[in-house]
């Protein structure tokens, strides 16, 4: 078992089981790229869309915005004529009654709608921020995936190496062992 023939079949097994833990770290570390660079590659999709989204409905909103305040002009310019018809048959008091109430009640409206715009907006934006965080995090754990692979191969093959060693030491400890041995039987 201690010969030198028995010595280099021990450090050669250790090789070959060293070369075959680095091909099988190398082929895992491939994987992992790949995988890293698809989840890279369908977050980039991910937020693409949800952008699009997002402005999507924002400029469906504004779109809306606007067709609404020109609704509440025109109606509010009809009245308007009403009140301008109908002025010969009012009071100068009566009329400016009317005159306010149909401007307040048109400027409140105007108000509302730009409000209500202002907050579905405020949603998109938001949307496109919360997209923008699980971009980065879906990258981020994409790359943590990737690096503690790297460095589970990076432990595999540095224990096959040291496996190499520890063989050679392993059987060499032992045919000096087993050449004390036969020493000390033949001086005794």
């Amino acid at each position: 078992m201690c010969d030198p023939v028995s010595i280099g079949i021990a450090v050669a097994s250790a090789a070959a089981s060293a070369v075959m833990a680095n091909q099988q770290a190398s082929a895992q570390e491939k994987i992992a790229n790949e995988q890293a660079q698809a989840s890279y590659k369908a977050a980039e999709q991910r937020i693409n869309a949800e952008y699009a989204e997002a402005n999507r409905q924002i400029s469906e909103v504004q779109g809306q915005k606007v067709e609404e305040a020109s609704d509440l002009i025109r109606a509010a310019n009809e009245q308007l004529g009403t009140l301008r018809a109908a002025e010969t048959a009012l009071s100068d008091a009566s009329l400016g009654n009317l005159y306010f109430e149909n401007y307040y009640t048109n400027s409140v409206d105007l108000q509302r709608l730009d409000e209500n715009a202002e907050k579905q907006i405020a949603a998109g934006e938001a949307n496109k921020g919360a997209a923008q965080q699980n971009y980065l995090n879906t990258t981020n754990a994409a790359k943590n995936q990737a690096q503690n692979v790297m460095m589970q191969t990076s432990a595999s093959r540095n224990s096959a190496m040291l496996q190499i060693g520890t063989s050679a030491a392993s059987a060499g400890a032992g045919a000096y062992r087993q050449q004390e041995l036969i020493s000390a039987i033949k001086a005794s």
